[in-house]
């Protein structure tokens, strides 16, 4: 199986299904993820406490089928359902398939409950819990029982992904490509069809440092090179560099390199013109 084929399983589940998924390999390194743009995790991952109890919650959740090797349905810690199931090939747990399953309808009232200590507008909440899918308990055991299908045949196809790019690589790539563009956690995670946890765990997981500070420093590479080969002016160049305007470039350029980027051009031009 090729990495476009596992893409392309993952998003056709999700179109039948409407339910997000993701694969990830042995050591929950993302390989395959197609989620919905607007739905109540992503609503509460905008909240602090939201984020540390889903990540303590995916880590239990995950440590347990990793010990076990046997799926498991669960409630997240604000009442939605979740499934993880292991991909295991001769007796070896090779990958993860992960999916939020739905929210039952029984337990509506159970999750504005949990949600009601958070920073969210209980307003926005309601509205998002109204528009959601819902799901019967015969439903949520179909899904599970499909899951575990999947996994199957991803592990009989005796290959998987392993040469597919990691959720923190995919993250790089859309940095590099849209360095002048809007580049919040946010709008890396509609894009990448993925939560702002899941980004900003596998990038610092995987890189050791975070997101902001990435898009940070390839901002400051791309504005030096700017000024290097071109005579732009620094308004043109903080534009092209994705900062919202000179003074902001100014200040982060300067909090970076100790010295204003006007001074930083006239030193290096001077050397390289002495090298030449």
């Amino acid at each position: 199986m090729s990495a476009g084929s596992l893409d392309k399983i993952v998003s056709d589940y999700y179109t039948i299904s409407r339910m997000d998924i993701s694969i990830v390999d042995r050591d929950f390194r993302s390989l395959s993820i197609r989620r919905g743009k607007d739905d109540l995790c992503s609503l509460l991952h905008r909240d602090r406490v939201a984020i540390d109890r889903c990540k303590e919650s995916d880590i239990e959740q995950l440590s347990y089928v990793k010990e076990t090797h046997s799926p498991m349905l669960y409630s997240c810690p604000f009442g939605i359902t979740e499934a993880i199931v292991p991909i295991i090939r001769d007796g070896e747990t090779i990958g993860y398939i992960i999916s939020t399953v739905g929210i039952r309808s029984s337990s509506e009232d159970d999750i504005k409950v949990l949600c009601s200590d958070l920073s969210i507008r209980s307003d926005h909440i309601d509205r998002m819990i109204d528009s959601s899918r819902k799901v019967t308990d015969e439903e949520i055991s179909s899904h599970f029982n499909m899951l575990q299908i999947l996994a199957d045949y991803i592990a009989n196809d005796q290959s998987l992904i392993n040469e597919n790019e990691s959720i923190g690589r995919l993250i790089k790539k859309f940095i590099k490509g849209n360095i002048a563009g809007k580049l919040t956690l946010n709008e890396l995670a509609r894009n990448l069809h993925c939560s702002t946890v899941t980004l900003t765990e596998h990038f610092k997981r995987e890189f050791g440092i975070t997101i902001n500070e990435y898009i940070t420093s390839k901002r400051m590479e791309h504005s030096e090179r700017l000024m290097l080969s071109t005579d732009k002016p620094l308004r043109e160049i903080a534009t092209l560099s994705g900062f919202a305007d000179v003074e902001y470039f100014s200040r982060t350029f300067k909090k970076h390199h100790g010295i204003s980027p006007a001074l930083w051009r006239k030193i290096k031009g001077k050397e390289l013109n002495a090298d030449t």
